[in-house]
């Protein structure tokens, strides 16, 4: 069986400024990602490609191939001989026109244990002497003298040689190579994370083993393939290139069905010829026109039964790492969805969840229904047949034990001991279309509203802003109360609000936060947004500096599309689209899945160069 490729996909060409001719990919500890290419080196931090200039150019527009070398140094090889080492930024040059520098095209290169530099050339092998300068091996150490097209020092410290026939070994400390293997064609070397050594060979279809895992049996691979590329990733699975696309094998242990990617799926180019794993487990593909990035996405949405309902699910935050979400429960990020109830039928679908500070799972759906929900499923509260007929927009519970309930322009409501009260009896209430609720641990209420209105219930007084108080978010869709403020979300953008004046906050390069139904603070005082352009986070110190300067625009990181997050947020329901469980676990629905992760645990690339981040 054959199946897609299931992971995220990015491809850059020349539109992006990418290069062509991609011959080799490296990637040094600073964290930037190097290109050698027939038009020249160039750098990649993930959105601008540069070539290299000054102390980091090459001698050579003609670069054969490019590689790390185990002490950082980054190698560059050229196809009409010479080779460059650079580190910290300088370059070292060995020209053609010194004579011991090798003139054959330098095809790879490798340090061995003792740290010694090797070059693979067309000419042969050579080494860099303690001298500087580049020798050919001792005759006896038997060493090929036929090109040599690929080299590999692998973890027990043997040094592996390619030719286009032939394998030979290195064993750490022994007096010369011994050939280990007869090839019928050219290939290339990789060793798998579990010590194993392979090759490939473009004349002979398969994986070929060329030294066993340091611990159980050696693995199979199932391919009737021959190819040349060969990368195994770090979770064990084989990367092989071939003419139609890439191919992504499991072995015969995990029975995983080989994955493949066509050209016509998206890719830069026709003709995939390289191919690199970077250290964050990036799995990169060089084409003729451009580059291509495989990787696992850093969000993964819950496996949930199909909602019936149009917008994003509803969800509300449990003990532990838990979340309520729709009808299920939902016990952490990787856990199966246990429904709480029997499929509501579409009259019934859940629109809204609350967990009041009691341990009340409030539950609202379609029709202005209400349901708590406990061991024995849904208890459905009886029926208001003074409330028109519309989804329950929002919920709260407040800390005198009393629910507040948004009908939307259906109507404001309170429920206290079976009684239902329109406006909770207070009169600039009774009218007030509400978008959005929330309580806090003073005892206020907060309702937003559509048109720039937000209203505060503080003991029975009723506090009302809008405009002419710096209010600008459009419909307020979320308040998250503070001590002495309240960080407010909404249609079209993010404000705080300091207790008597709302400041609007932007990020970045003039980012609105447009579209934010949910917020929520993480553990280390992170604010997080669901916005419509994804889920956002903002550091405390920003935080800070927004506060201090209302024009400041605040750095932000941001999950979206390119990290596995599908859909954006709904712009009615639900509200707030993001919770926060009691052990810091996050919680974000949009219209594409719902979404919980750790954020102290959440992967990052901690290498890009700083500077060169985007917001």
């Amino acid at each position: 069986m054959v199946s897609p490729i299931d992971l995220l996909h990015t491809s850059w060409t020349a539109r992006e400024g990418a290069p062509t001719g991609i011959t080799r990919i490296a990637q040094t500890p600073d964290g930037w990602l190097w290109l050698g290419s027939s038009s020249g080196l160039y750098k990649f931090d993930g959105v601008r490609f540069l070539r290299a200039t000054g102390p980091e150019a090459p001698l050579s527009a003609g670069i054969s191939g490019i590689g790390l070398l185990q002490d950082g140094t980054l190698w560059i090889g050229y196809k009409y001989g010479g080779v460059g080492l650079m580190r910290n930024g300088l370059m070292r040059h060995f020209r053609l026109d010194s004579p011991d520098t090798p003139a054959g095209t330098v095809f790879d290169a490798t340090q061995d244990a003792s740290g010694r530099i090797w070059l693979a050339t067309g000419r042969g092998l050579h080494y860099l002497g303690a001298d500087f300068r580049w020798h050919r091996p001792a005759l006896s150490l038997k060493a090929p003298e036929a090109p040599i097209l690929s080299t590999l020092l692998d973890r027990r410290g043997v040094l592996w040689v390619r030719t286009a026939t032939e394998v030979h070994a290195l064993q750490n400390g022994a007096a010369s190579f011994d050939l280990r293997m007869k090839t019928k064609g050219a290939g290339g070397l990789a060793e798998h994370p579990d010590g194993s050594v392979w090759t490939s060979d473009i004349e002979n279809p398969g994986i070929h083993l060329l030294a066993a895992p340091e611990q159980g049996p050696a693995l199979a691979w199932r391919t009737d393939e021959a190819f040349q590329e060969l990368v195994f990733d770090h979770e064990g699975y084989a990367w092989v290139a071939n003419p139609t696309g890439i191919t992504r094998l499991g072995n015969t242990l995990t029975k995983t069905p080989v994955q493949r990617f066509r050209t016509d799926q998206g890719m830069s180019g026709r003709t995939p010829s390289v191919l690199f794993q970077d250290r964050e487990h990036n799995v990169w593909l060089a084409t003729e026109n451009g580059l291509d990035r495989f990787r696992l996405p850093r969000l993964r949405a819950v496996a949930l039964p199909a909602y019936k309902h149009y917008s994003a699910r509803p969800i509300t935050a449990g003990p532990g790492s838990s979340a309520w979400v729709d009808n299920s429960f939902v016990a952490g990020p990787g856990s199966p969805a246990r429904p709480f109830t029997a499929r509501p039928a579409y009259a019934d679908t859940i629109t809204a969840l609350h967990r009041a500070p009691d341990g009340t799972l409030w539950v609202g759906g379609a029709g202005s229904q209400l349901w708590t929900a406990g061991s024995q499923g849904l208890q459905r509260i009886r029926a208001f047949p003074e409330i028109r007929a519309t989804s329950v927009y929002a919920l709260a519970q407040d800390q005198a034990g009393t629910l507040w309930v948004s009908m939307g322009r259906g109507g404001l409501y309170t429920l206290h001991a079976g009684r239902l009260e329109a406006g909770g009896g207070i009169p600039g209430l009774k009218t007030f279309a509400a978008s959005a609720l929330a309580t806090d641990s003073q005892g206020r209420v907060w309702l937003g509203s559509v048109n720039n209105r937000l209203a505060i219930l503080e003991n029975g007084q009723l506090r009302q802003y809008g405009r002419a108080d710096g209010l600008g978010v459009g419909t307020v869709m979320h308040m998250l109360p503070m001590r002495d403020g309240a960080w407010v979300g909404g249609e079209n953008g993010l404000a705080y609000f300091d207790g008597k004046r709302f400041d609007a906050v932007e990020g970045w390069a003039g980012e609105p936060f447009t579209g934010i139904t949910g917020m929520v603070f993480a553990r280390d005082g992170s604010l997080w947004i669901n916005g419509s352009d994804g889920i956002s986070s903002i550091a405390p110190a920003e935080l800070v500096k927004a506060l201090g300067n209302p024009a400041y625009q605040v750095r932000f990181n941001r999950l979206d599309h390119r990290d596995g997050v599908v859909g954006s947020t709904s712009p009615i329901l639900p509200v707030p689209s993001a919770a926060r469980s009691e052990d810091g676990t996050l919680w974000f629905s949009t219209t594409g899945g719902v979404y919980g992760f750790d954020p102290a645990k959440l992967t990052h690339n901690p290498l890009v160069p700083l500077s060169s981040l985007p917001a």
